[in-house]
């Protein structure tokens, strides 16, 4: 049942029952029972949300989005690992995804991602070179949001890694032109 609020507060959404009397098989009266659920209702809806503003960002972005359960330990691509990366799948695990870092960078990341989680922070980032489908390294800078359950364990992080290859070549060029200049 949808109500208007009287005190104008907005829409307010309650849930009833009606449970019939009995006396000696006879029905004589009815009890009725309501309950405010305005605020589940409320997160139903922005659950129901959530699922289109992903999609709308994926299609505003060029980058990978990647969600790490960290109990299963699965990470969940969106469609842009495969554009950018050449992968052919969308979940793997964490253990795939650590092959996947320059042997140089590997160690640092993986250090950074666990000091992270280890201790409580809410996000993370960081460069490094990320292996491709066709077994080149590309320069990539990823940024994670580390999600925590009620006692305050982390759970997930959801991040995004963009391609900064071109970048990094552009940097590498002024750096040598800059020796040259001095």
């Amino acid at each position: 049942m949808e109500e208007r609020d009287i005190a104008g507060q907005g829409q307010v959404f309650t849930e009833t029952t009606f449970n019939p009397i009995f006396e000696d098989k006879e029905v004589i009266g009815v009890a009725c029972f309501a309950r405010d659920v305005t605020a589940a209702k409320r997160q139903q809806d922005q659950l129901k949300k959530a699922p289109e503003r992903y999609d709308l960002v994926t299609l505003a972005t060029s980058d990978a989005i990647w969600d790490w359960d960290l109990p299963a330990d699965t990470i969940t691509w969106n469609d842009n690992v495969q554009l950018i990366f050449g992968y052919k799948y969308l979940i793997d695990d964490a253990a795939h995804w650590k092959e996947h870092l320059h042997p140089d960078d590997a160690q640092n990341v993986i250090d950074s991602v666990e000091a992270a989680i280890r201790e409580g922070r809410n996000n993370w980032s960081g460069e490094f070179r990320f292996k491709t489908g066709p077994n080149e390294y590309r320069y990539v800078v990823a940024r994670s949001y580390i999600m925590k359950n009620e006692q305050g364990r982390p759970i997930r992080m959801i991040g995004s890694m963009r391609d900064i290859q071109q970048r990094k070549i552009q940097e590498e060029e002024i750096r040598k032109l800059s020796l040259v200049a001095s």
